[in-house]
């Protein structure tokens, strides 16, 4: 199962970020593995990893929190569609199946999650 983050601000999509290595950390530092150019992202704002074949976000005690589906979180869970909001960018989740599973698109309660590679 491949994960990509697509990344918009100012409702444009910036960039797809296809997760290959986990876990990895989302922030506006030159260290972090997804850097996010918005000056209301901490350097090391939120952790990303998978858990139970399911991506796991995690505020890193980030100053303006971090959002899924447009409520705060400390640790949730990322499932196809949903919304990840850190300062004034939101990644949008997407599931891929591998080629052997027909590279089918994963759904999570009925919604179909949508991305470019």
């Amino acid at each position: 199962m491949k994960v990509v983050l697509a990344i918009y601000q100012q409702s444009t999509k910036v960039r797809d970020c296809i997760l290959d290595h986990l876990p990895l950390v989302i922030g506006r530092s030159a260290d972090a593995d997804i850097q996010l150019d918005d000056r209301w992202v901490s350097r090391h704002h939120c952790k990303v990893d998978f858990q139970d074949g399911v991506a796991v976000v995690q505020d890193l005690e980030s100053r303006h929190g971090t959002l899924v589906n447009d409520k705060p979180i400390t640790v949730s869970k990322l499932f196809p569609g949903d919304t990840l909001c850190i300062g004034l960018s939101r990644l949008v989740a997407c599931y891929e199946n591998s080629a052997a599973d027909g590279g089918a698109i994963a759904q999570h309660d009925g919604v179909k999650a949508t991305c470019e590679s």
